[in-house]
């Protein structure tokens, strides 16, 4: 499964309480409201915990929720740890997620898309699919720099970008190749460990590589 065309090259109940003795709870008042409303709404972010270092994701759950809620459960049930980049183009993307390590498989199924407006610019994440629009699965791609990446734009669904960490992904993408053409890195860096930032991390939590 390929992302994008190669670029041009270069419990225990508690007692019941006594009604009399519980205090009222006080009610919203507008003031309360409005600053509950204004606060935005954030969004979920991942830890990719890789060989190369660490990047933190931010899911863009405004213009792909589907596709991030996919990705969040792929996250939870441990499929990417243990898993590689198997393919990396310099100047253009690095991609991951595959469960044999070469491009070909995903998660048993596919997903429909939610192209959008997001830019693919240096640390964009976007779901890595063959010429069949829905034939999204598992596969991810990163974004290496603006100019190589500017016609995946509406093309691919951009679910995430790296907010975190980028000196991970450069590490990673000038790894040395031993096909340059396939993008077939010497030796491909790991995936040891994602989880969902907002949900705490238990480091015993590790899920081996099926």
């Amino acid at each position: 499964m390929f992302p994008p065309d190669d670029p041009p090259k270069p419990d225990e109940p508690t007692p019941p309480t006594d009604p009399a003795e519980t205090p009222a709870a006080s009610e919203p008042t507008a003031e309360t409201e409005a600053a509950s409303a204004a606060q935005p709404r954030r969004n979920p972010r991942v830890v990719m915990e890789t060989s190369a270092g660490v990047m933190t994701l931010e899911l863009l759950e405004d213009v792909a929720p589907r596709t991030a809620a996919h990705f969040m459960q792929l996250v939870h049930d441990g499929f990417y740890d243990g898993r590689s980049f198997h393919r990396i183009i310099p100047d253009f993307i690095i991609q991951g997620g595959c469960p044999f390590h070469d491009g070909t498989g995903g998660c048993g199924y596919t997903i429909n898309p939610e192209f959008n407006d997001t830019p693919h610019d240096r640390g964009v994440v976007s779901m890595a699919r063959t010429a069949d629009p829905y034939s999204a699965s598992a596969q991810f791609f990163i974004c290496l720099q603006r100019e190589n990446c500017a016609h995946l734009d509406g093309q691919y669904t951009a679910f995430a970008k790296v907010v975190d960490g980028l000196h991970a992904l450069d590490e990673m993408a000038a790894m040395p190749l031993t096909n340059y053409e396939l993008g077939t890195p010497a030796d491909p860096p790991m995936i040891h460990h994602v989880y969902v930032e907002d949900h705490g991390h238990d480091h015993h939590d590790h899920h081996d590589a099926p």
